[in-house]
């Protein structure tokens, strides 16, 4: 999978394309209903209720709005919608047409998911059930939906799972209700949440015009500082703010681009002489590469041009938002590039702090 396009993991239960979240009262239930034709990338179908980054970024979405915005809610049940299948599983087709990066930020994004469930579970009071309403893959982690540690009570409807299933359960401590449903199971399973909790709203963490109030990225040579704002006397709401931007700010913005790749894509224009690509801050407070170019003898440089010939050769994220211009790179005396005064000039040229 190349020219992977850069993901937004910003969503809501009216943009749900694979999941249904239903309330009823001190139960949740979280349907799984894969769209097969709506992959985060084009090239696979979803098929049986397989599922890829989208289908989790829906999932994660789903834990952390019943977490915060439904205090109410004591058990969450995961279920698949009706049709024979639970979930089959992550997508083969998309993991076999991945390169390793892709498929190591999607482990990664979904054990994230996981951990989440864990946590909801242990802290927040609101047990996850899993309830088995069809066949499901084997192989110990049956779905995007939960882990072992997560899961309380399994509501096995009425397609029994193979002999994985009761050694998962036995794993975690968790119970095999083979004659209950899942209803039952989760009125059986719910916690009582403390009472009198107000919900906590989650609100698009980069809405058009957003810019982050509490953390900060500052790229150097060879590392990235990031700064966080503490809070002000009596903001109370800054600790869930700060860790959402952060969050936000290492996935949506932080796929950290190597400026010698993005050089060496360059330097193989015509046009470019000598360059240096560098980072400015665009207007969702996010680090972007910007190129600064020195035109080759004769030669002149069409900012346009150049971009498309990146992206022809490149990831699309790597490829440069902006070219600059320049006469001469600024160099330390032993001809060594300064990116950090590249940088700054690029920022003046753009207009960009």
């Amino acid at each position: 999978m190349t020219g992977q396009p850069q993901v937004s993991f910003d969503t809501d239960p009216g943009r749900y394309r694979h999941l249904r979240l239903e309330i009823d009262g001190e139960i949740a239930w979280i349907v799984l209903e894969v769209d097969e034709g709506a992959g985060i990338v084009p090239g696979y179908d979803l098929k049986l209720n397989s599922y890829d980054l989208g289908v989790d970024i829906e999932l994660h979405d789903a834990v952390q709005r019943l977490r915060f915005e439904h205090p109410e809610v004591g058990a969450v049940v995961v279920t698949g919608a009706p049709g024979g299948v639970f979930c089959a599983g992550a997508n083969i087709r998309m993991l076999a047409r991945s390169d390793h990066s892709w498929k190591v930020n999607f482990c990664k994004f979904t054990n994230e998911t996981r951990n989440a469930i864990e946590d909801a579970t242990a802290h927040s009071g609101q047990t996850c059930l899993a309830a088995i309403n069809g066949t499901a893959a084997g192989g110990g982690k049956t779905s995007p939906t939960c882990s072992p540690r997560a899961v309380r009570g399994c509501a096995v409807g009425w397609r029994r799972s193979g002999g994985w299933w009761t050694r998962w359960c036995r794993a975690a401590g968790s119970r095999r209700s083979c004659g209950c449903g899942a209803r039952e199971a989760a009125a059986r399973s719910r916690s009582v949440r403390p009472a009198g909790v107000e919900p906590v709203p989650l609100p698009p963490v980069r809405s058009e015009g957003y810019v982050y109030g509490t953390v900060a990225a500052e790229p150097g040579e060879h590392a990235v500082a990031i700064r966080v704002r503490g809070p002000e006397a009596g903001d109370e709401g800054w600790f869930l703010r700060m860790t959402r931007e952060l969050d936000d700010m290492s996935k949506g913005g932080g796929i950290w681009v190597s400026p010698m790749e993005v050089e060496a894509r360059l330097l193989q224009h015509e046009s470019v002489g000598e360059c240096a690509v560098v980072a400015y801050i665009d207007g969702d407070g996010l680090e972007k590469p910007v190129a600064c170019v020195v035109p080759a003898a004769g030669r002149v440089v069409d900012a346009r041009e150049l971009i498309a010939f990146c992206r022809d050769g490149l990831a699309s994220f790597k490829q440069p938002r902006e070219v600059v211009v320049l006469e001469e790179p600024p160099k330390t005396a032993t001809g060594k590039i300064q990116r950090g005064v590249a940088r700054r000039l690029a920022a003046d040229r753009l207009g960009k702090d």
